[in-house]
């Protein structure tokens, strides 16, 4: 007597293709095949007569590489001389990254000014794909850069803050400075508000001093409750 899962199991053996044609019909991914801009680049130079005067590559530093070339053009558009133009090139994986980002934007330039035409059916998509991630990439760099010197900015203003209210406790009334205990503005906590209650204008050089210190104060929470919503 046969198991009805056995029976089963076989009658399915039997109508499923055999793994290798079951292979054959998965959808395969495409092997990328990476043509060197520098190459082409250099291929593109020597058919206009011209060539790659120049290549200089520098480490910026925060992981982030500059290549600069200067490329030797022959006359286009309102030049009617040869001339040369720098391309500089961004990456912040590898040094000869950057290199082929600035061919790329060479590369580029000849094509757009009409001076080349790369006879390959996925230039168009793979420039747009490498200059897409290209840019991605360094947003993103200047964006952690900018975050970070936002906070640095912001803790040297908390800073600041704090000597202004340590050193106006001590000369509150030389300085004719009057202190108001606050529990906060906006998200910030600040121990006081500082007002400046001296004659208007200032008869005594202390009194300008502290004149002056009221506003820095008013202008420092300003810019830390602005911070804060961010």
């Amino acid at each position: 007597m046969e198991l009805g899962g056995s029976s089963s199991s076989s009658r399915a053996s039997d109508v499923l293709p055999p793994s290798d044609v079951l292979d054959s019909l998965m959808p395969k991914i495409p092997s990328v095949v990476v043509v060197s801009r520098k190459a082409t680049l250099l291929q593109a130079l020597t058919q206009l007569g011209q060539q790659l005067c120049e290549e200089t590559t520098e480490n910026i530093g925060d992981g982030i590489y500059v290549c600069t070339l200067r490329v030797g053009l022959p006359p286009h558009g309102s030049y009617v001389e040869c001339t040369t133009k720098e391309f500089l090139g961004y990456s912040t994986f590898t040094c000869a990254q950057s290199v082929e980002h600035a061919c790329e934007l060479a590369l580029s330039y000849l094509v757009d000014c009409g001076l080349i035409i790369i006879d390959d059916i996925n230039y168009k998509k793979t420039k747009q794909l490498y200059e897409a991630q290209t840019w991605a990439m360094l947003f993103e760099e200047v964006a952690d850069r900018l975050k970070t010197a936002v906070a640095s900015t912001e803790s040297l203003h908390r800073r600041l803050l704090d000597q202004i209210n340590d050193m106006c406790a001590d000369h509150s009334s030389r300085l004719a400075l009057s202190s108001q205990p606050m529990v906060s503005v906006g998200q910030i906590d600040a121990p006081s508000m500082l007002s400046y209650t001296g004659p208007v204008p200032a008869k005594t050089w202390e009194q300008a001093l502290g004149g002056y210190i009221a506003k820095i104060h008013e202008q420092i929470l300003s810019f830390l409750t602005k911070q804060s919503k961010v």
